[in-house]
């Protein structure tokens, strides 16, 4: 694990009961200020918890206040409605009417609307533009951080920790990172059961060594604000570790949290666990469509058409107009060549989510079957626009610029998604490539070897590099990256058959120039069944079959 195994352990341990509360605790206040997406995500985590558990504990609903008129309540679940509505600046029109000082419930809905107010201008605006990406000759944002700093001077009392996070979300919006961390910061250590802080502040996080330095409270928030911010690093193997943990120890079977751990084992190209995890949630909750798209991501890739089909038609009966089904319908369609009609559900799927990278990608992918690389570039390029921090753009751009013979663009591309992805091999030998390709060898042997370090499932770095090694005619570092490959992978664990029979030809001849007749044999015959190195390896053993008998002759002469 990269991140000390301490830091997972050392959480406070806490009861079922105590994250229950917890949970309950975030339900009511998000619904109270109108963050309705996190009350429903603490809805379905209570939800899958054990029912004796949650029989135990007080769970009420809609408490009213007894520190407010009823007329004022009447009021206060106007506004919470006009904001449920999308009516944001009537929302701002009668929450500045309630009386000061206000309360922090109060506080919260009124500049809460008026950040809604403001993300709202700016999509109309700028509908192109990624929604964090606001123009930043723009006003509007950081008029709004002075009002909320100067409430907060003003009225301490009209501050908790849901108007920390505020402020923290408008300082992100206005890019100031920096003092977005801080208040975060500031609305964990006021309350640490205010998870969207947490999540916020996971992924605004640059790198290991900040989670290193936070003295945050060890609570099963931490360990899910772990696993956020390694999936956001690309650290993806403890994010894998940390999501079991949790599993086991912290929250259960929640659905959320089973998809989030196959997403990223499909991140990890594990592709069949996924989807077995993928299946297990489908079954017990078949409607829910959240995170399904990367459940048909993974299904595309493992060539599994007839489940792709059915979950594509099973999603188009209850879900028909959201951009997840138009992906999963996509994702088949792709999978067996009909790409006409792939592009145009993912035309629907950015209309419907237009600042949904991945999205973008996929439609590039579209273009490039299509035989249109313009628009795929065009694609790529808006899909970096909206998140410059994933790899999959610059990877296809670098694809796109390598195919019309342009290897030093496409080598910039690749190394630009190694950055986003250092520990995936994909790119480091996409790189190593690129490197072969503009005569810079050593750099391309480097590149192949860490590819192999960091985990090259599918064995491409090996056979690059000892392709390379060949020809740079070095025949004993090529048997022996040939040797480690047949070790590594062995034929039946690798679907490559072709390659599996180079790397036994290669050996054969290899042995057979130093005088190994034995050895050589032996690759020889392992090779011997494959069509594209039978003759060679028949040609082999005949020659060994000569050398061995005229040696015979020498020995024995008449």
């Amino acid at each position: 694990m990269d991140f000390d195994q301490s830091m997972v352990s050392s959480t406070t341990g806490e009861s079922q009961k105590k994250v229950v509360e917890d949970l309950i605790w975030l339900r009511n206040d998000c619904d109270k200020r109108c963050l309705f997406e996190t009350a429903l995500w603490a809805e379905e985590c209570i939800v899958y918890q054990s029912e004796d558990i949650v029989d135990t504990v007080e769970f009420i609903f809609d408490e009213k206040s007894t520190t407010t008129s009823t007329m004022i309540e009447v009021k206060t679940r106007f506004i919470r409605n006009l904001i449920l509505n999308k009516e944001y600046h009537r929302a701002v029109f009668h929450a500045e009417k309630l009386p000061e000082p206000l309360n922090p419930h109060h506080a919260f809905l009124l500049y809460f609307s008026k950040y809604m107010a403001c993300l709202e201008k700016q999509a109309q605006e700028c509908p192109d533009k990624p929604e964090y990406a606001l123009n930043r000759d723009d006003v509007i944002a950081p008029q709004l951080c002075r009002k909320i700093q100067l409430l907060r001077f003003e009225s301490e009392e009209s501050f908790d920790c849901w108007m920390y996070y505020l402020l923290g979300l408008v300082f992100k919006m206005s890019h100031n990172e920096q003092k977005a961390r801080d208040a975060f910061f500031e609305a964990i250590r006021l309350d640490y059961r205010c998870w969207p802080a947490w999540e916020s502040l996971a992924l605004i996080v640059k790198e290991k060594g900040e989670i290193l330095t936070f003295d945050l409270p060890r609570t099963w928030q931490y360990k899910l604000f772990l696993a956020k911010a390694s999936v956001h690093l690309n650290i993806l193997r403890d994010a894998v570790d940390i999501y079991e943990d949790l599993v086991k120890t912290s929250l259960g079977s929640v659905p959320y949290l089973i998809c989030e751990n196959a997403a990223v084992v499909g991140a990890l190209q594990e592709h069949g666990s996924a989807i077995s995890m993928f299946q297990l949630v489908h079954k017990s909750d078949p409607y829910r469509i959240e995170q399904m798209n990367h459940y048909a991501d993974s299904l595309f890739i493992h060539q599994e058409s007839d489940e792709l089909y059915v979950l594509g038609r099973f999603f188009e009966k209850s879900h028909k107009y959201t951009w997840q089904c138009c992906q999963i319908l996509a994702n088949y369609f792709a999978l067996v060549k009909q790409h006409d009609r792939a592009h145009s559900l993912l035309i629907t799927a950015t209309r419907l989510s237009p600042r949904n990278s991945l999205l973008w990608v996929l439609l590039g992918h579209a273009c490039v079957e299509l035989k249109n690389p313009t628009d795929a570039v065009s694609a790529y390029r808006k899909a970096i626009a909206i998140d410059p921090d994933i790899f999959q753009p610059y990877y296809s751009m670098g694809q796109i610029y390598e195919i019309f013979g342009f290897p030093d663009f496409a080598l910039r591309f690749y190394e630009q998604a190694h950055r986003c992805r250092p520990s995936d091999s994909r790119m480091l030998v996409a790189m190593g490539v690129g490197f072969a390709q503009l005569r810079r060898f050593k750099d391309a042997e480097n590149a192949y070897i860490k590819a192999f370090r960091v985990g090259d499932v599918q064995g491409n770095a090996l056979k690059k590099l000892g392709n390379l090694y060949e020809e740079l005619k070095e025949p004993e570092k090529a048997a022996k990256v040939y040797t480690t490959f047949l070790r590594v992978y062995g034929e039946e664990n690798h679907s490559d058959t072709q390659m599996f029979a180079h790397s036994c030809l290669y050996l054969a001849q290899y042995y057979y120039d130093q005088n190994k007749y034995d050895k050589a044999n032996e690759y020889a015959e392992r090779c011997i069944n494959n069509e594209y190195t039978k003759e060679s390896a028949l040609k082999i053993q005949r020659e060994i079959q000569m050398k061995n008998a005229l040696a015979l002759d020498e020995k024995n002469p008449v």
